[in-house]
């Protein structure tokens, strides 16, 4: 990889380091004029996929609505308690989600606001990353990549904590690169003041993302092993102590509110998969060889894995070769502590709960476009863009037909609407379990709270649905709200209520969600 002077970019020994602000060299002159105007174009890019899904105001999902319906129907204090719904999130997060409601009030905008402010800033954060730590090519690369990435785009509009992860897992790697920046400075004061705001941000922001604790330990691994190989047993022993604060804090938000996670049965049935399968070793590797591929789905999509699985691979070999392995190790070590969390079972490596390490990844794939560009011959060297435009087909397809017309997962206002214009006082509701958080969050704006209705539990075969439902009998009129994401729990809902009573007209579906009115008395017609 090229290389650059010390004070420019990340070094390839922590000795040389002597500033971390770049000087105005030739490289540094380029980033600051056309490679800084088409990194803003490439922010201004990633804002305008984000704030359509944003601004479109659609209905809160059955996760979202699951933990709307914590953070509204509870104080500060009672945030504290395990949530309802096997919900979980980081304390922080539920604070500042808690204040967003009391300030601009209960609806969808209030709620996503935070989510949508941190997928916006983690795009900035990651372009003071690269303008301070990686040459103008690579970095505008990796800014690319994570503008358009599939599922940092689709979380900045949800009511999640992914995209704060995100966030937190940026700030803690940019003092952690400032730490390393700050080692070889002839002012110990300068590495004190690193190495005590990197032990401070651990233990602050621990506390508003649960991966957290993977890049503090990873960092702090990495910077603590590149101090005792250059022989600096003092600046290594204090980086661990910041490590070792930044853990405890985690450790201590985990002990207060999130261990109950640990031993729900549903989420651990339901992230079962996403364990290295240990008690089966025929299973463990073919699992651990699609891991990486499964990991970068969350930047290029499904297509888009094939291209960038390679060139993660080659990025590695291209920062390893070009000096930049502590860079390198910043970048794998938090995932390398994911792993091991899967091995023992505590930790998902999968999906969503990967999204905090997409931008480090992100790097890692735009180290390899640019190896692919400079060892490829002249006439050939479009084929590093070409790459790039590949894996992001998906993900940029994605997200301008999201920012054109935003996708609905489960559309249960109109529902709900059709239902409030045409119900009676006397009638009652029936919500099946997976409707009901939405149904819950909603009632109180449709003025469905005071009439009677049954809240379903867990449960969707045949027989609990039929047992639930059999306590309605005898009403002429009572109305199904059910959502169809599962068709088989779709077509259970309709056919046992239509076993134990008749359907009547009134009738109305929406986006994955359907409303309808039953006659549940046998004496009566329809």
């Amino acid at each position: 990889m090229q290389t650059y002077p010390a004070t420019n970019v990340f070094p390839p020994e922590l000795a040389e380091v002597r500033v971390s602000r770049p000087a105005v060299h030739a490289p540094g002159e380029r980033w600051l004029t056309v490679h800084r105007r088409c990194a803003w174009a490439i922010v201004f890019l990633a804002i305008a996929v984000r704030v359509p899904l944003y601004l479109v105001d659609r209905s809160l999902w059955g996760d979202e609505a699951s933990l709307a319906v914590n953070v509204v129907g509870r104080s500060f204090g009672e945030l504290c308690r395990p949530l309802a719904y096997e919900q979980g999130a980081p304390l922080g997060f539920l604070f500042i989600e808690r204040a967003a409601v009391m300030i601009l009030g209960v609806n969808e905008f209030a709620l996503r606001l935070a989510p949508l402010a941190c997928g916006i800033a983690a795009v900035l954060l990651l372009f003071a990353l690269v303008r301070q730590f990686l040459d103008p090519r690579t970095g505008l690369a990796a800014l690319g990549i994570m503008a358009l990435a599939k599922s940092p785009v689709h979380y900045s509009a949800e009511l999640k904590q992914y995209s704060s992860d995100t966030v937190v897992s940026l700030l803690i790697a940019l003092c952690a690169l400032r730490l390393v920046a700050a080692a070889g400075d002839d002012d110990n004061r300068n590495t004190a003041r690193a190495v005590a705001w990197f032990g401070l941000a651990g233990a602050i922001l621990a506390w508003f993302s649960h991966p957290a604790v993977f890049v503090i330990l990873g960092a702090g691994i990495v910077v603590t092993a590149g101090g005792l190989r250059q022989r600096r047993p003092r600046f290594a022993v204090l980086v661990a102590a910041a490590t070792i604060v930044g853990a405890s804090s985690a450790a201590l938000h985990y002990y207060l509110f999130a261990r109950s996670l640990a031993h729900d049965d549903y989420l651990l049935n339901f992230w079962s998969t996403a364990m290295v399968p240990l008690d089966s070793p025929r299973a463990a590797l073919p699992w651990l060889l699609t891991a990486l591929p499964r990991s970068l789905k969350g930047l290029f999509g499904v297509s888009g894995i094939w291209l960038g699985t390679p060139l993660f691979i080659i990025g590695c070999i291209a920062l390893a070769r070009g000096g930049r392995r502590a860079l390198l190790g910043l970048c794998l070590a938090p995932a390398m502590c994911v792993l091991a969390a899967s091995v023992l079972h505590k930790y998902p490596f999968e999906g969503r709960l990967l999204l905090f390490l997409l931008p480090l990844y992100a790097i890692v794939v735009a180290a390899g476009l640019d190896m692919l560009w400079r060892q490829t011959p002249s006439p050939w060297r479009w084929a590093a863009p070409l790459t790039l435009s590949a894996i992001l087909a998906e993900p940029a397809a994605v997200a301008i037909k999201g920012a054109i017309k935003p996708p609905l997962k489960e559309d249960c206002k109109p529902a709900l609407e059709y239902l409030v214009t045409r119900c009676r006082a006397t009638d009652a509701i029936y919500v099946p379990f997976a409707a009901r958080p939405a149904f819950e969050f909603y009632a109180p704006r449709y003025g469905l709270d005071h009439m009677p209705a049954l809240l379903g539990e867990r449960g969707k075969d045949s027989n609990f649905i039929r047992g639930e439902a059999s306590r309605l009998a005898g009403r002429e009129r009572v109305w199904a709200f059910w959502v169809t994401t599962d068709p088989a729990v779709d077509m259970t809902v309709s056919r046992v209520l239509g076993e134990l009573g008749t359907p009547l007209a009134d009738a109305a579906a929406a986006r994955n969600v359907k409303v309808r009115l039953f006659n549940l008395d046998p004496r009566a017609g329809p």
